[in-house]
């Protein structure tokens, strides 16, 4: 019998065997011939199953709320993955909700914390997260069309990814879709989604559902144009005419600044932006970096469209916004020169008046010293003399004194 009447996952195998998952009890395998369950007698990390799917070598692969258990045909011992904090080669996410095979052999594993691929051959993963690529984290269903695409929908929308092979390595090229291009809303229901026989994909969503030629699809939107929106000084918006410090920091609109010079007491300051994308303005991904402090760009999403920077030191530096994954060879590029005063002690006015006062120094000391030195001379100098003239005296004193000898011997 069942281990657990609370069943979450059938499937049929090549065998024709019946897999069932349940809630509590593990797996149970029903035997077509004898109609009786068997119990595999295998270790998972869960006796929770949500998901069971067998690929095309007939390896099962057990979706759980702890992660994936596999099953290589013909072994009951099972392979574990898992999510890992920290470690991008790890499931991204450990409740799983939906399995699939591509045309490729790569596994797509949805769970409610985002989409990882596995690419078996090599054991490792490719990760998919809300904001950095999918529309929102929990992972509803995954449909491979015809031409090879991968469709997943989700709580917040639908997305279509293609992968190719780069050096070995998988890129993706992901679409995302919401109401805007004509879905019944963004939340699609667990396992409503597949691919007709027609070609067609349909998904089951809250408000009904949707039923597209995939290749009929146009994902062509113009590109947009990117702007500065405000400059904002210590949480405060700076426009032209303010003057702060008496000095004007805008001499005209942001808009067509494209150099910027602060003072070192004015480097807390945020710099908001936007794409000009009046089809989808919240399907553009932009990230931005400050050329001279930021080692890597960064992204950013939503309405949190601003980079904020504090305590700059002073020196030379470019803003730079651009479009997350544009053509490189489009224009979606925007950067601002921005200059920052260092403090009067470190101007370079201040290293001038250092560079003299310390050459004056040496000046003063080696002039001191010479002096030093010629006094130590003249005082040697006059010595020696003193010591000739007393050396003269002496002699002259010696030679008076053998002359009055001489007399006196003369005279007796």
């Amino acid at each position: 019998s069942l281990s657990d009447d609370r069943v979450y996952a059938i499937t049929e195998d090549f065998n024709n065997e019946l897999w069932v998952g349940t809630f509590a009890g593990g797996l149970n395998v029903l035997d077509p011939k004898t109609n009786t369950f068997l119990h595999p007698d295998i270790s998972g990390i869960s006796d929770y199953t949500s998901v069971i799917y067998e690929d095309r070598q007939h390896n099962k692969w057990i979706g759980r709320d702890k992660g994936v258990d596999l099953l290589l045909k013909g072994s009951n011992k099972a392979r574990h993955y898992t999510s890992i904090p920290n470690n991008p080669n790890s499931l991204v996410g450990n409740d799983v909700n939906v399995i699939v095979e591509d045309k490729k052999g790569l596994i797509w594993i949805g769970t409610k914390d985002g989409l990882s691929i596995l690419n078996p051959r090599t054991n490792k993963f490719l990760n998919m997260e809300e904001g950095i690529s999918l529309p929102a984290n929990n992972v509803s269903n995954i449909v491979e069309d015809n031409a090879g695409v991968i469709w997943v929908s989700t709580t917040n929308g639908l997305a279509s990814i293609s992968l190719t092979q780069v050096s070995g390595k998988f890129k993706a090229k992901i679409n995302n879709y919401n109401e805007r291009d004509g879905l019944q809303g963004r939340a699609f229901n667990l396992y409503a989604g597949k691919l007709l026989k027609s070609g067609e994909l349909i998904f089951g969503g809250i408000a009904g559902f949707n039923l597209f030629y995939p290749q009929s699809l146009s994902v062509y939107y113009p590109k947009p144009s990117l702007v500065f929106t405000d400059l904002k000084l210590f949480n405060k918006s700076v426009l032209p005419g303010d003057s702060l410090e008496n000095k004007d920091v805008l001499t005209k609109a942001l808009t067509e600044t494209k150099e910027l010079t602060l003072r070192h007491s004015q480097n807390v300051f945020d710099i908001e932006f936007a794409a000009c994308d009046y089809f989808n303005p919240f399907k553009t991904k932009l990230e931005y970096k400050l050329e001279g402090f930021d080692k890597a760009w960064i992204a950013v999403g939503g309405n949190e469209r601003k980079a904020t920077y504090t305590n700059l030191d002073g020196g030379n530096y470019v803003f730079k916004v651009r479009i997350k994954d544009a053509d490189p060879s489009a224009a979606t590029e925007l950067s601002m020169k921005i200059t920052v005063l260092p403090p009067f002690l470190k101007s370079p006015f201040a290293y001038v008046c250092y560079t003299v006062i310390l050459l004056g120094g040496l000046l003063y000391l080696r002039h001191r010293g010479i002096r030093k030195l010629k006094r130590e001379f003249e005082t040697e100098q006059a010595s020696i003399e003193l010591q000739r003239q007393t050396a003269e005296a002496k002699a002259e004193a010696l030679r008076m004194h053998q002359l009055d000898q001489m007399k006196i011997k003369f005279f007796t």
